[in-house]
């Protein structure tokens, strides 16, 4: 319950995060059933987009404009896309359990599915409180600067030093 809550809090849905997370360990440094941290394979017809745009700038202004986005934006992709996991899982999910592979390979089987609706009813309650404090205050501003910048900057420090202990 303490998890749930404090989680909820923090925008993460604590079950499927709970989920990915052992997935995440149980598969770490494998190039293709790795949850999350697994490097980009130069064979990908995917990854294209991102040799032209280091052609295009170059590799250390590409590097720069990568952290960055990384660090803003990392966590969200990954909860919403699973960026940055391996091929073998799709595009993931964290609150929609059908989302990604079927089969051995799927993210949320069996029992994780009521989980991952669980994490959402709280993820879902905890934004309408957010709202609530907008509407009371009559602006978004206040709770961008006082919820939203720190959230921010937790994320983009969680992102940052998860990323440096999982790669080269």
């Amino acid at each position: 319950t303490v998890g749930y809550i404090l989680h909820t809090l923090l925008l993460v849905p604590y079950f499927s995060w709970q989920r990915s997370h052992a997935v995440h360990h149980s598969r770490t440094n494998h190039a293709t059933e790795g949850e999350t941290h697994v490097p980009s394979d130069a064979n990908n017809k995917g990854n294209q987009g991102t040799y032209e745009a280091i052609e295009a700038i170059g590799e250390g202004p590409f590097a720069i404009f990568h952290a960055f986005g990384v660090l803003l934006v990392g966590w969200p992709m990954y909860i919403l896309l699973g960026t940055s996991g391996g091929p073998v899982r799709g595009a993931t999910n964290h609150f929609n359990p059908y989302a990604g592979a079927r089969g051995e390979h799927e993210l949320f089987p069996g029992k994780w599915k009521a989980r991952v609706w669980l994490s959402d009813i709280g993820i879902f309650a905890f934004l309408g409180l957010l709202a609530y404090w907008a509407y009371k205050v009559g602006s978004v501003w206040p709770v961008m600067a006082l919820y939203g910048g720190p959230y921010l900057v937790c994320n983009a420090w969680l992102v940052g030093y998860t990323w440096l202990q999982h790669t080269d």
